[in-house]
């Protein structure tokens, strides 16, 4: 199968997804081409579409319509709102009878506070899924807010690959060995990784550790980004107790270094830092973001690897408790990595992927149309 994959963000949860899910369709013998600016690593071809320079937009298109035209993919894969922007614009003709795929990885509707942009983003949502042959989500609360949007083409929910080998949990004293070479503090560790931003909210973060340090505990906040923020809100604690370590290459090791991962994002689609921290071993303890309940407390994975709070602060609250009681804490860092590895593996996701496509396949107007044979692909290959 030939598959071209269109991205516009060059860092954070999207573009390792790109990455995880392009090589594992590369192992499974597809042909896959990625279509993203420059910086993103493994980009086959460099893409002049960005989100902050509208004037490129036009010539965005343009290029990827010849880049369709070239390789003939039998599925146009397209990663979040912008990237989704020209994708979505494309006739059926300019696809080359290619099925389109969106994946939102969190609604854009989610990313702004005016309720007028809202409902255009909403309204342009609705317009695109008729252009749209399947939309694919990472979590089960992401498909119903599509749902809720009034969206009226098919999903599945196929979750974020997690390389479960990279992120192995493991033993006590290799994690100690760990928190040597990073040159951590001793004493409780817990750890918030994401690049500094607004959806990520380590500024509220940073604003409850201000006011309730949790006693003998540090927090490391991992990921790239301006501190300024961070130490604005959190002047009595920043540097020490408090501390950004800004983007790291080796984020598994900080995730085996920590007692616990903590995460206060403002919104998420499923966050792929917390697939992640559960593969290693770790629990996690977040805001009530789309994909947490089902990857950290849905008891249809068994017992709660963490928890999820409707604040920060509590979340530091229960966080605090947790570390107070080392048997709940133990069950819970146990629950973790079996949670992730039904929910997340790389094999698994992929052939949610591969029968998503199928799906898609069969909702294009080419084979509604038999004008030509649908590909098909081979589940659990």
């Amino acid at each position: 199968m030939r598959i071209l994959h269109v991205s516009e963000p060059v860092g954070g949860g999207v573009a390792a997804y790109v990455h995880r899910v392009s090589a594992a369709q590369q192992q499974r013998g597809h042909v896959v081409q990625t279509l993203a600016p420059e910086g993103l690593p493994r980009s086959a071809t460099s893409w002049d579409f960005r989100r902050g320079a509208p004037a490129g937009w036009w010539r965005g298109r343009r290029q990827l319509v010849q880049r369709i035209g070239q390789l003939r993919p039998d599925v146009v894969h397209a990663h979040s709102f912008f990237a989704g922007l020209p994708a979505r614009s494309l006739g059926h003709h300019e696809r080359a009878g290619s099925v389109l795929v969106f994946q939102p990885h969190a609604w854009a509707t989610d990313a702004v506070e005016s309720r007028v942009c809202r409902d255009v983003i909403a309204r342009w949502e609705c317009f695109a899924s008729k252009r749209t042959d399947l939309i694919m989500y990472v979590s089960e609360d992401e498909r119903r807010q599509g749902e809720s949007m009034g969206l009226r083409v098919g999903g599945a929910v196929v979750g974020v690959p997690v390389d479960l080998d990279d992120f192995a949990p493991q033993t006590p004293q290799a994690r100690e060995i760990a928190r040597l070479e990073l040159g951590l503090p001793p004493g409780r560790l817990l750890v918030c990784v994401g690049r500094l931003s607004r959806q990520k909210g380590q500024e509220l973060l940073a604003a409850a550790w201000e006011r309730t340090p949790i006693p003998g505990a540090t927090l490391l906040l991992v990921g790239p980004g301006d501190v300024a923020h961070v130490r604005a809100v959190a002047p009595r604690t920043f540097g020490s107790s408090l501390r950004c370590v800004g983007a790291q290459s080796d984020v598994e090791r900080w995730l085996w270094a920590a007692d616990a991962v903590v995460q206060s994002s403002r919104y998420e689609g499923m966050s792929t830092v917390v697939g992640e921290a559960l593969a290693a071993g770790r629990p996690v303890y977040s805001t009530p973001v789309k994909g947490a309940r089902e990857a950290i407390v849905s008891p249809k994975y068994g017992p709660p690897a963490g928890a999820v709070e409707e604040t920060v602060q509590r979340v530091l609250t229960r966080v605090s408790w947790t570390l107070d009681h080392p048997d709940v804490l133990m069950a819970q860092t146990a629950a973790a990595s079996r949670r992730v590895t039904e929910l997340y593996g790389v094999h698994q996701v992929l052939n949610r992927i591969d029968a998503a496509y199928e799906q898609a396949s069969r909702a294009s107007p080419a084979h509604s149309a038999g004008s030509e044979t649908p590909f098909r692909v081979r589940v659990g290959v």
